[in-house]
């Protein structure tokens, strides 16, 4: 019975150096990880935009932020637009779709109509040689072949062609890696029509200054009217015409 308690005592001892251990080095790495996955999300901002924005002008680009739900959890989606212009140039959200080894997060941009001008895979465990190519680069290409084929379609409809052959805004699918393809796609579908119903919404409010907004008395209105009305009636008696005597009396 004392060597259980003894041997519980020193696990319990060396568990709780370790957990102070990873709390302690966690404290210094979590900020630098936030750091570092905010500017990975700010290139990918970038890059998804090339072809739409100029070049020298991505560096500068106002980026408005957005929020939709889904899931039960808030999620980001940027309106973009450049320094001096009232006119959003494009819209950026990231999608995150289930893949077949777990989540797909891809980075996409469109342009107002909602047609998809780049993708980027930011985050997969998809299996290698398999889902893993949509992050893969062809010798002579600079960009993954994956990424081109979602360009110019819509991103409200844009499917696997095995699911649907006929559609204006199919994609093959990766060779062996339907599943991923399709998780891509169908994120891509879900994200995309949130973002078109925030986009509505937010267009469709209308604005009040309150400072400007004057609370009005129905009942104190109607007697002024009446009050009004009343002596504009007695003056009319009292009025001097061709028929009445000075004075205002009849004779």
């Amino acid at each position: 019975m004392g060597n259980i308690i003894k041997l519980s005592s020193i696990l319990f001892f060396v568990a709780g150096i370790a957990a102070g251990s990873l709390a302690f080095y966690n404290s210094f790495t979590k900020p630098e990880i936030a750091k570092l996955k905010a500017e990975n999300e700010t290139k990918a901002r970038g890059y998804v935009l090339q072809g739409l924005i100029p070049d020298d002008q991505i560096p500068g680009l106002i980026y408005e932020e957005g929020q939709i739900e889904i899931n039960g959890m808030k999620e980001k989606f940027w309106k973009v637009k450049t320094p001096g212009s009232n006119q959003y140039k494009a819209l950026v959200f990231l999608a995150k779709g289930q893949g077949f080894s777990g989540v797909v997060e891809t980075m996409v941009a469109t342009d107002m109509n909602f047609k998809i001008n780049g993708i980027k895979v930011l985050k997969h465990t998809e299996t290698p040689g398999l889902g893993a190519e949509a992050q893969t680069v062809k010798y002579g290409d600079t960009k993954p072949f994956f990424e081109g084929w979602f360009k110019e379609k819509n991103s409200l409809n844009v499917i696997v062609e095995k699911d649907d052959p006929n559609s204006a805004d199919k994609v093959q699918s990766i060779t062996g890696a339907t599943i991923t393809t399709r998780a891509v796609c169908n994120s891509i579908n879900k994200y995309a029509e949130l973002v078109k119903k925030q986009m509505g919404a937010v267009q469709g409010q209308i604005v009040i200054d309150q400072s400007k907004v004057v609370s009005v008395d129905r009942e104190a209105i109607m007697k002024a009217r009446a009050e009004a009305a009343a002596k504009a009636e007695a003056e009319k008696d009292t009025t001097v015409t061709e028929d009445t005597p000075e004075g205002g009396k009849d004779e």
